[in-house]
């Protein structure tokens, strides 16, 4: 360690003879150019202190003021000098006031030698005080004329107070003189907002009224209606109700004593009348108009639902159905009679057609029609659909069953004759029954078939038989595509074969079914053993016949491999560890070969036969040389069929690897000491396909070889632990020409001569990466150096031929050609670390080469003139290369002594080479200290604390444990046990070096740590008040604290405050100051402010004055609310003005009420200068309760919201009283009701009135309420001159008589209306039947009230003769003609008389009935005597009339 300045560093040296050299010296200049460290505030200390937001520190400006004193703490520095730091602010200090806005204040920090740094302190200052608002008084005006509202009202702004001091202008909807104001109360609100957004607010009232009266329009037309149907009254008739307008603006509503859709309305006129008002109580009474009722309703006919006869079925599809008479096509049908009504009450008659009930009705569907006619003519039919079914169901008698057998080769048979079923039926229809089989035209399948027959008569009813037709079936089925004899393998790890699967051959049959052949074996559900075995397949009919026809041969072969288990160590006593996941193995005690035993592999097979196993290339016992091998074992089951396993293993000792590139393969030899010649090379690995094997490394932490091969142009390896072997790396093209694996590092870095380049990837295959692709032409031989953490290799390309090294953490800036000259196919490169050597081989200059680790001091060792060696390897003080030509050399690379032959020559192109030398140097840290000052352990490290009062720490620990076949030298670096070791984490390296040169290291990590606080000495307590006008004391100085520590550091005490520019609130304040060392270790000391304060609070926005109405339903106002005063005060406390009133939670009495606020400080200082007066007003109606009934004698009841009376007897008016309504108010105060038309005890007319009452209470509020009362009329009206019985004969020629004449009878009413009788006959305008007829008169009043007591009889006569027209002609063949009104006829031949007929007369009569007719003399078909006759016919209707006519014949004689 070094301090600031120059430092002379002295080096000495002495030898064994003591001779002294101290005359090597320099200076080291330290310089400081290191920026202290400058740490802003966080926060500030000022009680108007808001947050932190997007970076800022939020503080409000000072109540009432546009500027903010802001005060914080001092920044905190530090400097790696440990001397003073001055620190500078750019704009404010603490303290300032502080402008509203957002300010940057930068600190910039001074060490003594001059270095800065700075830091920003971000402050927004916010202006959060409302502005304050006072509006003009409330105001009250009237609509415009024609309006609803008043317009251009007018007033003075309100008065706007900010502590901004900004010109604010308040804003509102409303603007004085330029506005309008709908009818009542509308809230004029006025906003004031700052620049910085903070808003204030202040109400009035402007209050609108109208005064002008509401139009109606639409007023209806009168209307003409009809009754509703079933009723003497016209129900819910429906107007297009009349509207109102106002200049208000309200959608107001008509009203009346009737209700379009909602009403009744008796016979006759009706007036109805419309009022309106508005909410200013103005009245319109000028709409009426006049409904007239009338009746045409037709009489209600409802015709029988059902039959009353026992036949009776059902309905269905609107038919009464009814069954024939059994053995009958005909039905005997009764029925009730049908249920007739009348709107009018009068005698409805019925008529029905074309069948009465009882009569026998014939099978079908008919409608009977009945005609229902009312007193006044008005009629309705109605239909009843009968239907006569027929259910009876025909009978079939059916032929006997019949048993036949197939026709050959079908699965039927054909053509079966049988005779028809008898069918009998009720209907005596000729029915023919019907099946889907046809005697001697049929087909039947085997076995059982039902022959069903059918017979359906005209009425769908039907009846059925059955016969039955067995077929039988006597052949066989025959089997098809029988499977061809098969051969499989058996399922592996079975002596059977599981599931075999073939094509299940198939059955046909002549009967058509679908049939299986069935076998012991399944297809692909069975087990056959290794051999033949015949699989039979049999099928049968549902018949029984039976075929068995089909079998094939199922070959079982056994072509499955025994299964192997390796053997996973060794038995033998030399067994010395598993080292790198590969099982090493001792060399037998004073020989280099190790006798190895093993248990034998584990086998098994599916046959369960005998497996034999042999072992290669060694077996269990025999000495095998040092080195990596693998046993391969191989088992053979008894049909053949082999399988195999490795056992790897490493012999202790030192052995060799060569990669051989023509006879390809990758070859290992036991290696030993001294000048032995020989080597005997056996194949490395087995069972893996070399093709062109070039560079070899191995991986000792892995024991894993990896080789390139430059025909399948990648690099692979293969691990003796899992006996596995992959492929790492694959190239499009070329080879790779030199490894080396970095097995710490599980890294492997590769030359590629075909790319030009070096490359590197992890040994798992990932993050594969080139290093170098530039300024290479050929690279070939590369070698790693971890102690100094080097990478080096060789290039011959012509033109570049050189040796080269870079830093493996820095390969580019530290590339370095070593070896530029004397260069063409440095081909091998070997480094020995510990000698500081690299040597390598050219087989261009055919010579082996040495040279210094930096390329200095070059040296050739061997010339190798003839050969062309490759690779090259050290072990020990021999080289060993490979040559390309054929064989392996080697030298003494000390004395560069070699025979220059080969010790082995059955390499024919020796490739990569590669010496594993069993090194057995161990070393072993120490793992404590043994000095007093040891603490503990943590992640690795050894902890120790400095010695007490100095920076340091005196350490000691035991030495390394080592061993090795010779003896060994143990360094550490760069302390030793005992050293004075400073502050910090240090790694002490212990290097191990064996007699041979060989060395091994280990690490031990020591944490020295300084613990001892440091030591402070602070000022005693200071007592102080608050600056005027503020809650702080401001820049209280004192002197800092005293500071000593351990370290000799120079430590600079911090505190969140400074002496002399600081701010101290009100009350006691701890003042702590703390010092840290560069090891973390704190102390502390604290001294007491105090601050006393004697200032009084003030309260800000008193509200004003203000008027409420009272709470609904009250005599008072609750809740009412106001904005609550707030207070201030220099001690920065939050206080809070109280009142015997709190906004929001209070009753105040109807008039004026004074709230009184007051406040004070923490330091008892009171303030009373806040009070303002509440009005409340009482602007709510009274509550009106109509009265629901009347209590005068002539009360109904009640109906569709009414009250029904009737008039008084023979009055139409009534006499009315009702219980006064009842009433309430908020206030408790009296409520006078006046009522709109009739008072209790009024004489009120008939028909419908709202009598509508105002409430009103002691301040003026109103309310209404409507009584809904309708005057009934139950008094019927009289009928007099009620006419007296009528007797008139029939219109002439007509059956009745027509437009007979009365005097219409009048009547009276008590209603003083004119009613007239009406009856179904009129005067002058009618028509009577021959007979009796009762002429009923009734009468209604326009309340429906009915009289029905007038009646009279008209009795028609018939008194008109009937008509007859006698025969013009005889029709009997003597007809001869006429002549003097007679008709001539001749005697019969050889007669003296004539048989003569005629057609009867034509009579008609006006009755309509049936005339009898009489002759005089002879009748039609008598024999009338020769001479002139007169036939008189006399011809006699139902009432006796009678009417004759004359026929004059004349009988002549033939000649």
């Amino acid at each position: 360690m070094f301090p600031i300045g120059d430092t002379t560093v002295q080096y000495n040296v002495s030898d064994s003879a003591g001779n002294f050299n101290d005359s090597c010296s320099f200076v080291i200049t330290v310089e400081d150019i290191e920026n202290p460290i400058i740490d802003c505030p966080t926060n500030v200390t000022s009680n108007n202190y808001i947050g932190e937001g997007y970076g800022l520190v939020n503080v409000s400006t000072d109540i009432g003021s546009p500027n903010a004193t802001v005060t914080w703490d001092p920044p905190v520095t530090s400097d790696n000098s440990g001397g003073l730091v001055t620190v500078m602010s750019s704009s404010f200090e603490s303290g300032d006031m502080i402008p509203y806005g957002t300010h940057t204040i930068t600190f910039t920090a001074t060490d003594p030698y001059g270095n800065s740094d700075t830091c920003d302190f971000g402050l927004n200052v916010e202006d959060n005080e409302d502005p304050v608002l006072v509006c003009p008084p409330n105001i009250t005006t009237t609509t415009a004329d024609g309006s609803n509202r008043a317009f251009n009202v007018n007033w003075t702004d309100p008065i706007v107070i900010d502590n901004s001091d900004e010109d604010i202008t308040p804003i509102s909807k409303y603007n004085p003189g330029n506005n309008e104001f709908d009818i009542g109360r509308t809230d004029v609100i006025y906003d004031a907002v700052d620049s910085s957004g903070n808003a204030g607010t202040c109400t009035f009232i402007v209050t609108v009224t109208d005064p002008e009266a509401p139009d109606i329009i639409d007023c209806p037309m009168d209307i003409i209606v009809n009754t509703t149907t079933g009723e003497a009254i016209a129900i819910n008739v429906t107007w297009m109700e009349p509207t109102a307008t106002d200049n208000s603006g309200e959608t107001l509503i008509p009203v009346a004593d009737y209700t379009s859709g909602d009403n009744m309305f008796v016979i006759g006129d009706t007036t109805v009348q419309y009022n309106v008002s508005d909410s200013a109580c103005n009245f319109n009474d000028s709409c009426s108009f006049v409904i007239t009722v009338e009746d045409i309703e037709r009489p209600i006919l409802d015709c029988p639902t059902n039959v009353t006869s026992n036949n009776y079925i059902g309905e269905g599809y609107g038919l009464l159905n009814v069954s024939t008479d059994i053995g009958s096509p005909n039905a005997t049908v009764t029925w009730d009679p049908p249920v007739t009504s009348d709107n009018s009450g009068g005698l409805v008659t019925v008529m029905s057609s074309p069948f009465e009930s009882g009569d026998i009705i014939p099978h079908g569907t008919h409608t009977i029609t009945f005609t229902a006619t009312d007193p006044y003519g008005n009629i309705d039919t109605c239909d009843f659909g009968l239907n006569v079914e027929d259910n009876e169901d025909p009978v079939l008698v059916c032929p006997p069953n019949i048993t036949t057998t197939t026709a050959e080769g079908s699965d039927q048979v054909v053509n079966v004759n049988w005779t028809d079923p008898i069918v009998i039926d009720n209907s005596d229809e000729d029915i023919t029954p019907t099946s889907k089989y046809n005697p001697g035209n049929n087909e039947f399948d085997i076995g059982r078939t039902d022959v069903i027959y059918d017979a359906i008569d005209s009425s769908s009813n039907a009846g059925t038989c059955t016969f039955i037709v067995t077929v039988t079936d006597p052949e066989a089925p025959d089997i098809i595509d029988c499977p061809m004899d098969i051969i499989v393998n058996t399922t592996t790890g079975e002596a059977i074969a599981i599931n075999v699967t073939w094509v299940e051959p198939t059955a046909t049959d002549n009967s058509g079914e679908t049939l299986i052949p069935v076998a012991d074996y399944t297809s692909g559900d069975n087990m056959f053993v290794i051999g033949d075995t015949t699989v039979q397949y049999n099928v049968s009919d549902s018949a029984g016949n039976f075929n068995n026809s089909c079998s094939f041969v199922v070959t079982v072969e056994d072509n499955e491999r025994p299964v192997i288990d390796c053997p996973n160590n060794v038995t033998s006593n030399n067994y010395n560890q598993t080292r790198f996941g590969l099982i090493v193995i001792s060399k037998d005690e004073g020989n280099s070969l190790a006798t190895v035993t093993w248990n034998p592999p584990v086998t098994s097979d599916n046959s369960n036969g005998i497996v034999t196993v042999v072992s290669s290339p060694y077996e269990s016992g025999d000495i095998i040389p040092s080195g990596v091998h693998i046993i391969t074992f191989t088992a053979t089951d008894p049909t053949g069929n082999s399988d195999n396993c490795d056992l790897s293993f490493r012999v202790q000792g030192d052995f060799m690897f060569v990669a051989n590139l023509v006879s390809p393969g990758i070859y290992m030899s036991s290696i030993g000491s001294g000048d032995a010649t020989a080597l005997t090379f056996t194949p490395a690995i087995q069972n893996v396909q070399l093709t062109r094997p070039v560079a070899i490394d191995y991986d000792v932490t892995t024991s894993a070889l990896y080789w390139s091969d430059v025909t399948t142009s990648s690099i692979e390896y293969y691990s003796f632990v899992k006996k596995q072997h992959q492929v790492l790396v694959s190239f499009e093209t070329g080879g790779v020409d030199g490894l080396a694996i970095d097995g710490i590092g599980n890294k492997l870095y590769w030359t590629s001569t075909s790319e030009d380049r070096i490359e590197v990837i992890n040994l798992d295959g990932t993050d594969r990466t080139v290093l170098f692709d530039m300024k290479l032409a050929e690279p070939r031989a590369i070698k790693i150096d971890k102690v100094n953490e080097y990478l080096y290799w060789t290039d011959w390309g012509p033109g570049n031929e050189m040796i080269e090294r870079a830093k493996l953490n820095d390969l580019n800036a530290t590339r370095t050609a070593l070896v530029t000259t004397g260069l063409i196919y440095p081909n091998g490169l070997v480094l020995s670390v510990p000698d500081g050597k690299m040597y390598w081989c050219d087989a261009g200059t055919d010579k082996i080469e040495e040279a210094n680790l930096d390329g200095t001091n070059r040296t050739t060792i061997l010339d190798v003139t003839g050969q062309h060696p490759f690779a090259i390897d050290i072990y020990k003080n021999y080289l060993y290369w490979s040559d390309w030509i054929g064989g392996v050399y080697k030298v003494n690379r000390r004395t560069g002594i070699s025979s220059n032959q080969s010790i082995d020559g059955r390499l024919n192109q020796p490739g990569g080479l590669y010496i594993f030398t069993d090194n057995v140097l161990t070393i072993d840290c120490p793992t404590n200290v043994t000095s007093n000052n040891y603490i503990g352990e943590e992640f690795g490290l050894i902890q120790i604390t400095t010695d007490e009062g100095s920076p340091t720490a005196t350490v000691t620990w035991d030495p390394p444990v080592t061993s090795d076949n010779g003896t060994v030298t143990v360094v550490s670096s760069p302390y030793g046990s005992g050293d004075m070791i400073p502050i910090g984490t240090h790694a002490i390296t212990f290097t191990a070096i064996g007699s041979a040169g060989n060395n091994e290291t280990c690490d031990f990590y020591i944490k020295v740590e300084d613990n001892e606080d440091p030591v402070l000495v602070c000022s005693p307590n200071i007592t102080t008040t608050t600056a005027d006008g503020s809650d702080q004391a401001v820049n209280v100085n004192w002197t800092d604290p005293i500071v000593n520590d351990n370290s000799g550091e120079g430590i600079t005490p911090t505190s969140k405050y400074n002496s002399g520019n600081n701010l101290f609130n009100i009350g006691s304040t701890d003042v702590i100051y703390d010092a840290v060392d560069s090891s973390g270790n704190a102390a502390t000391c604290t001294f007491t402010i105090i601050v006393t304060d004697s200032e009084n609070p003030d309260i800000i926005d008193c509200p004003i004055g203000m008027i409420v109405n009272t709470t609904t339903g009250e005599a008072f106002a609750i809740n009412v609310t106001w904005m609550e005063p707030t207070a201030t005060d220099n001690s920065g406390d939050t206080s809070v003005p109280v009142a015997d009133y709190s906004s929001g939670d209070n009753m105040f009495a109807i008039g004026d009420t004074k709230v009184q606020y007051n406040v004070s400080d923490s330091a008892g200082n009171f303030n009373d200068s806040c009070n303002f007066v509440i009005i409340v007003e009482d602007n709510e109606s009274p509550i009106i309760d109509c009265p629901t009934n009347v209590t005068s004698k002539n009360y109904i009841g009640e109906g569709f919201g009414l009250v029904n009376v009737s008039t008084d007897i023979g009055r139409p008016n009534a006499t009315v009283t009702w219980n006064p309504p009842e009433t309430s108010d908020n206030s408790g105060g009296l409520v006078t009701v006046m009522s709109s038309s009739f008072e209790s005890g009024d004489m009120i007319p008939y028909g419908t009135h709202t009598i509508t009452f105002t409430a009103t209470d002691p301040y003026g509020n109103i309310d209404t309420c409507d009584f809904g009362l309708i005057v009934e009329d139950p008094e019927a009206p009289d009928i007099i001159d009620c006419p007296m019985d009528i007797i008139v004969n029939t219109t002439t020629g007509e059956a009745i008589a027509i437009n007979v004449t009365w005097m219409e009878p009048i009547a009276t009413d008590n209603s003083e209306e004119t009613p007239v009788p009406v009856a179904d006959y009129t005067s002058g305008d009618n028509m009577f039947a021959i007979g009796n007829t009762t002429v009923q008169y009734n009468v209604s009043d326009s309340a429906g009230n009915f009289n029905d007591s007038c009646s009279f009889v008209i009795t028609v006569n018939d008194n008109e003769s009937p008509m007859i027209d006698c025969p013009t002609n005889v029709t009997s063949n003597n007809y001869i003609g006429e002549g003097y009104g007679l008709v001539n006829v001749s005697t019969d031949i050889g007669s003296p008389n004539a048989t003569l007929t005629w057609d009867p007369p034509v009579t008609r009569d006006n009755s309509g009935g049936l005339v009898t007719v009489m002759s005089s003399s002879f009748e039609s078909g008598d024999m009338i005597p020769y001479g002139t006759h007169t036939i008189t016919f006399t011809a006699t209707d139902p009432y006796g009339n009678i009417d004759t006519c004359d026929f004059g014949l004349n009988v002549e004689g033939k000649i």
